[in-house]
């Protein structure tokens, strides 16, 4: 097939990835989260709200189409002619994602305050005097288009090289690395005089702030801890050894006298597993692990806002593959 009639995308458009992955991969779906689902060889890439987003690779869409074109390498016109002609098994077994050109990262532009990001980080029960400090450090700031809350990382020579964005409106769950991002320069807290062989690691720079949040609500000093965002866990293949996150893996090299870390994932099937992994991937270093799941919650922001009897009415699941409107 050469081409595609504008009919025969209709019709293949017109198919919704749950429904296609009910009818032709339902071994390879599993339940995620509450309303959620995810993929057994796939599992970063989470569904949600009848949209997808496969955060390893940083896409995402709605449709069985885009799914089989971005996930399962298959040529457009040839998506859209099984799509059409119901002869879609021939491209399940397919896995391996297109090799694509890297994007350019171009850092979101700056907005001249910040007073949006501190009011939304607060109603998820952040303390402002971190809020304050990772602005301060330029680590977080308040993009100027769509004032989302932009966590960023740094190389060794200041330049911004990782940005991860999430919506500060309540009724927008849009979330997302920004084109380009290296995730060796995951969001990351390095307080002046923390403890240099001490370090907590999360899946977001959310529960990275929630569990300093914590350390100060118990009357500790949260500045006494370095603390690393991941930016999201995987899952290797059955049998497989497990590869640190490239995350983690630049920061011990970077911070060789680091010998204890707090393994801070989330407390579901994803990031306990990713937990063992690393842990198991330490096991002869230098470094003891310990694996420490928000207790009695999914994560560590969930925690922070129990604790501080705060109603948890930020969407956090179902991440929009488009930014929202203001």
């Amino acid at each position: 097939m050469g081409y595609c009639t504008k009919e025969q995308i209709e019709t293949a458009r017109a198919i919704d990835i749950l429904t296609y992955l009910r009818l032709y991969e339902p071994d390879n779906l599993k339940p995620f989260g509450r309303n959620g689902y995810c993929l057994k060889d796939h599992d970063s890439l989470k569904i949600s709200n009848g949209k997808w987003y496969w955060w390893s690779r940083g896409v995402g869409g709605k449709t069985a189409l885009d799914y089989l074109v971005l996930v399962r390498n298959v040529p457009f016109t040839q998506a859209v002619e099984m799509l059409c002609g119901g002869s879609v098994k021939a491209a399940c077994p397919v896995s391996k994602p297109r090799d694509r050109p890297k994007a350019d990262f171009i850092p979101p532009e700056k907005n001249e305050d910040n007073r949006q990001v501190t009011a939304y980080l607060m109603k998820r029960g952040i303390d402002k005097e971190i809020i304050d400090y990772c602005i301060g450090k330029g680590i977080l700031y308040e993009d100027r288009q769509y004032h989302n809350a932009v966590f960023a990382g740094y190389n060794a020579e200041g330049q911004m090289k990782y940005a991860f964005k999430r919506s500060t409106y309540a009724n927008s769950a849009f979330m997302g690395e920004v084109d380009g991002s290296d995730k060796r320069y995951s969001f990351s807290i390095l307080p002046e005089g923390a403890e240099e062989k001490l370090a907590a690691v999360f899946e977001s720079a959310i529960d990275a702030l929630s569990y300093a949040a914590l350390l100060k609500m118990d009357g500790l000093d949260w500045k006494a801890c370095q603390y690393l965002s991941l930016g999201g866990v995987y899952q290797e293949k059955s049998g497989a050894a497990y590869h640190l996150p490239p995350a983690l893996e630049r920061y011990l090299k970077k911070y060789p006298k680091i010998n204890t870390l707090i393994l801070a994932l989330d407390s579901d099937e994803a990031g306990q597993k990713a937990a063992a992994g690393i842990q198991s991937a330490l096991r002869t270093e230098q470094t003891a692990c310990v694996i420490q799941p928000p207790n009695g919650a999914k994560d560590y922001n969930e925690l922070l806002m129990a604790k501080k009897g705060l109603k948890h009415t930020i969407k956090t699941r179902g991440a929009k593959c488009a930014e929202p409107a203001r």
